[in-house]
């Protein structure tokens, strides 16, 4: 009856998605409204008539139904759309921005500074490097644009029944192979299909385990991988997997199936809210907060209300154990999926006010029964509080209360005081004659002194450790003992305006902060800083504080916490890395000041005269005293390591020379903040310093609140320290509204210093961690502060050898960049910022050379370390798969006496026994399977895993060698011909060959002592199976000839088995796989194919994860039209079918 008013909401709908992409998040709420009400109208309506015209619309008189709605549904009634939407339905811009992983502000760039305006040039350019050298389009956009038109698509209710059927299958697999039962796990299809919708957009589950088996949601999507139901993984977590799936028959169409797991104890509430609808699931809600609770996907929480802010209390613990009890908590009609429709589908069973009694009167229950004999507990360190505090006695010895001397308070004028040390000594001095006066007080004021001199040495040795060792060294600390450390670095480093010889720079001070709070996260000491310094009274108070910023991690939640509070528009601008100054006309003065501590600092008016400031009355800026980097590159560079140092020697300088004084020319003074005119929001300020013709810091402004994302702020920071004039370690970014000063780092502004990307993320190094190999070498892992990338938290990377170590000063406090390719181990890609020196290996631990490479260090003793002689042993059993002897066993036997991989072979059952904590059954169970290992080892992988022929001969190589000269172990060629035959083979040099030769005695040696065999046996072991292999291959040859045409099938498998032979296949990242390297390397290497580790001109076929990524070796490899370049699954359709 009112088809024409569903119509003209579908319409307002398409407005709703388009306003929203454009950034009007105004206009889309209106048309939300309106499309509300007019919903309500139909439902509630008894009118038998069309609504026809404006009039007859606006005559209903609805509420949020405006001039604009009505103009809209006379255009539509006139031309049966909107002009609006059928011009926006063609802008690149809207369409873009519906493609999986493609936001609106990616979508606005492609189309206004790519000119990229159709998908077909979209899917040309996807792969082009840009100035970032990343590709236009990340990972996840490339497979959201490859399955753009399908995912549009609506799932027809028939085909999710399939899907359902299909899961549900797969999910009681999964169960068995887990040895998990139905009773104790379940999963649901929620959403519009739950609600018993025709069809629906996607296909939701929620999982959950009884027992909470986490493991079970995990190897259940593992299972649909590998057989290809879903197809793609876009993101996974722990609770969240998103992927795209399809049915397993022909022309099936990928649809986006999300995952999502439920904490057993949540289940029912995720249940309720993820089935819909969206306006049932808001009314429901808003009735939760009326009886003050709120209600999510995870349950109940009580809310208490204070100066009439409503804030979130403890949770709600009760169990809910289906839908129908959150419904009866609420007092609510219980409503089956289908029927929660919309906010009429509310129907409560109480009156509001008895509802809200008896939620208040079980929230008084529980009280009794909390466990809180647990509360004590984060009180017992309490006692420990006063620790950090106990130096606060020292605190008065610098003259704690001298500060609050009235002479120290700025006067009105803001004339400039000079602190007088003298008069302040005068105390000190009476203060200690007075105490002297009391006997009892004498030892205290002595061992105080004493005490507080002992403090001071222990807490710079700290700080030398933690330089020289990495953060390691702090974890036998005490948080007092840490507390002191800050407090040392504190007092030098805001005191200091010399920044090249502080105790900490600002990487390292940061590291040790966060690590204070870690430990203790209400220490005042480490949230406090700059309240903690020591008065110097060489300093003026300044006229305004010059506060810093705190900084927040792309990687974290913090930026979304910021913008729940602020919700813009923001600035942002460059965070200059200069000398901080403020610069004052106020009162007729001109003053020029450093930023010292924040509070106090320098007078530095001699260099007005230098400075080109503006003259101005009644202004005050603050800015950064700064040299551009190419002028500082070209004239000073060699005698300063950076620009910050080169200014702050010029800013320390009492007096100058003619030549200084010349220099001072270069420097610039930008202004980022105008305190005097006061009122202005920052962009105000911005644009005051332009008019007050001063350098105003680079700044972007009107960003608005979708816009601001970590992403965003990312290439900002790339952009800008690649292009800005001056150095930067960061920038700012600012809520631009006006906002009180404060006597702290500010709430409404924070400092964005680390680049996340897609694939790509910003760390602080932390510590340095070096390792000893079975081949003596010292290899070294970086450690730096746990990062978010990929959705994966990162904390070590591989430190590649100690050259790439030493040579990049890679340490304490170093930022570099690293990237994860592939979704694989990250690497370090760059060193943005090095440290001021390398975390090397300890020297008393380790006593080691440089190898003749220079590339890696190398342990003197290394074939008698007994760290060597341990790594050896357990690569030797982990290389020939040995059952039930992994690290912490063979450590075990080694602490037993058998400490060489001959004892353990030749070990009985008996001795095995012997070993602390095995019983005859592992005894037995190891001694079979080292028995069986070894006998069935081939020479080439024993001689690999023994490691006695030293790094570089991996099983290839030496199979390499043994195919060429079966006998070559054993013959009674002297070294020199033998040195001679592997250098006749392709790719060994002489260093090699003689490596090789040297160790052939001791390898027979071994091999005698642990497979003692009849010479001439060993002799011709490799001749005879070589043999073996040329019979079997004349034997197959003779068979394929004797194949008739009609045996197309036969003939059509020994191809598929024999299409590997001969070939060279690289493997490539694909973590989506169950199956491991190591597996599918076993494998071709049956079907007579290699293996190799990297893309060469012998190269065949090139296997990887997903092909539509830019590797490096997908690059390579393109350059030679003869590698076939082919995806995981793929492979194993065309090569694997077996598996």
């Amino acid at each position: 009856m009112n088809d024409t008013l569903n119509n003209f909401i579908k319409l307002l709908n398409s407005l709703v998605t388009i306003t929203k992409n454009q950034g009007e998040h105004f206009k889309s709420v209106a048309y939300t409204k309106a499309i509300n009400e007019l919903q309500k109208y139909l439902k509630s309506s008894q009118v038998s008539t069309e609504v026809l015209s404006y009039n007859d619309l606006k005559k209903l008189k609805l509420p949020n139904i405006g001039k604009t709605i009505l103009e809209k549904y006379e255009e539509f009634l006139k031309t049966g759309t909107l002009e609006v939407v059928e011009r926006e339905k063609a802008n690149p811009v809207n369409i873009f921005a519906n493609i999986y992983g493609i936001g609106p502000i990616k979508a606005k760039e492609l189309v206004t500074k790519k000119n990229i305006v159709t998908l077909e040039q979209l899917r040309a350019q996807q792969n082009n490097i840009q100035e970032n050298k990343l590709p236009l389009l990340n990972t996840k956009q490339q497979i959201g644009l490859k399955y753009y038109e399908d995912l549009l698509k609506r799932i027809p209710r028939t085909e999710i029944e399939e899907f359902k059927e299909l899961l549900t299958q797969n999910f009681s697999e999964t169960l068995i192979e887990n040895s998990e039962t139905q009773e104790n796990n379940s999963f649901e299809i929620v959403g519009s299909f739950r609600r018993n919708k025709s069809d629906s957009g996607d296909i939701d589950l929620i999982i959950t385990s009884y027992n909470n088996n986490k493991s079970v949601f995990e190897n259940f999507i593992k299972k649909l991988v590998t057989k290809h139901i879903v197809v793609e993984l876009l993101s996974k977590g722990e609770t969240k997997c998103l992927t795209i799936g399809k049915l397993l028959k022909d022309n099936a169409i990928p649809r986006r199936i999300d995952f999502l797991y439920s904490l057993p104890q949540e289940y029912a509430f995720s249940i309720l809210y993820f089935t819909g609808s969206k306006e049932f699931n808001t009314s429901m809600r808003q009735h939760a907060l009326n009886v003050d609770l709120t209600l999510n996907e995870h349950g109940f929480h009580k809310m208490s209300t204070s100066n009439s802010q409503r804030s979130k209390e403890e949770k709600i613990t009760k169990l809910f154990k289906s839908e129908k009890d959150i419904f009866d908590f609420l007092c609510m009609e219980y409503k089956e999926p289908h029927e929660r429709i919309d906010g009429d589908s509310v129907v409560l069973t109480l009156p509001i006010d008895e509802i809200k009694t008896k939620i208040l009167n079980y929230q008084e229950e529980p009280k009794p029964e909390e466990p809180k004999p647990e509360e004590p507990k984060p009180e017992e360190p309490k006692p420990e509080e006063p620790k950090p505090e106990e130096p606060k006695p020292e605190e008065p010895k610098p003259e704690e209360p001298k500060p609050e001397e009235p002479e120290i308070q700025e006067p009105p004028e803001n004339k400039t005081l000079i602190i007088e040390p003298q008069e302040q000594k005068k105390k000190k001095s009476e203060t200690l004659k007075s105490q002297r006066t009391e006997p009892s007080q004498k030892p205290k004021v002595h061992t105080l002194k004493k005490h507080t001199k002992k403090i001071t040495n222990d807490a710079l040795q700290n700080i030398e450790k933690l330089k020289a060792q990495g953060i390691t060294s702090l974890a036998i600390l005490s948080v007092e003992e840490l507390t002191h450390m800050l407090t040392e670095a504190i007092n030098n480093y805001y005191t200091s305006e010399f920044k090249e010889n502080t105790l900490l720079t600002d990487n390292e001070y940061d590291i040790l902060r966060e690590y204070i709070l870690t430990k203790d996260p209400t220490n005042k000491v480490a949230l406090e800083q700059h309240t903690q310094v020591k008065l110097d009274h060489t300093k003026v108070k300044l006229p305004y504080e010059m506060w810093s910023m705190d900084k927040i991690k792309p990687d974290t939640s913090a930026l979304d916490k910021f913008k729940q509070t602020y919700k813009g528009p923001y600035v942002i601008s460059a965070k200059l890395d200069g000398v901080s100054a403020l610069y004052s006309t106020e009162n007729d003065q001109a003053n020029l000041y450093t930023r010292g501590d924040g509070k106090y600092g320098q007078l530095i008016n001699h260099l007005i005269p230098y400075l080109k400031l503006p003259t101005e009355k009644n202004i005050t800026l603050r800015g950064e005293l700064m040299i551009k980097e190419d002028l500082f590159k070209m004239k000073y560079k060699g005698q300063f390591s950076n620009s910050r140092n080169f200014i702050s020697g010029l800013v320390n300088r009492k007096t100058l020379t003619h030549l200084e004084e010349q220099i001072l020319e270069d420097i610039d003074f930008v202004t980022y903040e105008v305190l005097m005119p006061q009122n202005l929001t920052p962009s105000q300020q911005y644009n005051k310093a332009v008019e007050l013709n001063t350098i105003s810091v680079l700044n972007i402004q009107d960003i608005t609140y979708e816009e601001l994302t970590n992403d965003y702020l990312s290439s900002k920071l790339l952009e800008y320290r690649t292009s800005y004039l001056y150095s930067i370690d960061g920038i700012i970014c600012i809520d631009d509204n006006i906002y009180p000063r404060v006597s702290k780092n500010p709430d409404h502004a924070f400092a964005f210093k680390m680049v996340l990307t897609d694939q790509e993320i910003e760390a602080k190094v932390v510590d340095v961690l070096w390792t000893v190999s079975s081949n003596g070498l010292i290899k070294p892992r970086v450690q730096f502060e746990p990062v978010t990338i990929g959705g994966v938290s990162i904390t070590y990377a591989t430190g590649f050898n100690a050259k790439f170590i030493k040579d990049n000063n890679i340490g304490l406090g170093a930022l570099v960049k690293l990237i994860r390719s592939g979704d694989v181990i990250p690497y370090i890609a760059e060193v943005l910022v090095p440290a001021q020196a390398p975390l090397m290996p300890n020297s008393t631990e380790y006593e080691y050379i440089w190898n003749a490479t220079n590339i890696d260090i190398i342990l003197v003793n290394n074939k008698t370390d007994p760290r060597v002689i341990e790594k050896t042993i357990i690569k030797f059993f982990k290389d020939l798969e040995v059952e039930g002897l992994g690290d912490k066993n063979v450590k075990k036997i080694l602490a037993s006496g058998a400490n060489t991989i001959e004892k353990i072979i030749n070990a009985s059952i008996e001795d095995l026994m012997k070993v602390e904590g095995f019983k005859q059954k592992m005894a037995s169970k190891i001694h079979s399977s080292i028995k069986t290992q070894v006998k069935k080892a081939s020479v080439a992988q024993l001689a690999s895993a023994s490691n006695i022929f030293g790094q570089g001969f991996a099983e290839k190589t030496i199979n390499t060698i043994l195919e060429a000269y079966p006998t070559i172990l054993t013959s009674d060629l002297t070294e020199e011909e033998k040195v001679a035959q592997i250098k006749a083979i392709k790719g060994f040099a002489d260093k090699t060959a003689r490596q090789f030769v040297k160790s052939i005695d001791q390898f027979n040696s071994f091999m005698e002592k642990i497979r003692p065999i009849q010479e001439e046996e060993f002799k011709e072991t490799t001749t005879k199976e070589n043999e073996l292999k040329e019979k079997e291959t004349i034997e197959e040859n003779e068979l394929k000839e004797k194949e008739t045409i009609e045996e197309n099938e036969l003939k059509e498998e020994d191809q598929q088995s024999n299409s590997l032979k001969n070939k060279v296949l690289v493997l490539s990242d694909f973590d989506k796989s169950v199956y491991t390297k190591k597996e599918i390397t076993n494998e071709v290497i049956k079907l007579g194919g290699r293996v190799e580790a990297s893309v060469t001109k012998e190269t065949n076929i090139l296997v990887v994860g997903n092909i539509l990524k830019q590797t490096t070796k997908i690059v390579k490899a393109k350059k030679n039209s003869a590698i076939e370049i082919i995806q995981l699954d793929s492979f194993l359709k065309k090569y694997l079918t077996h598996l």
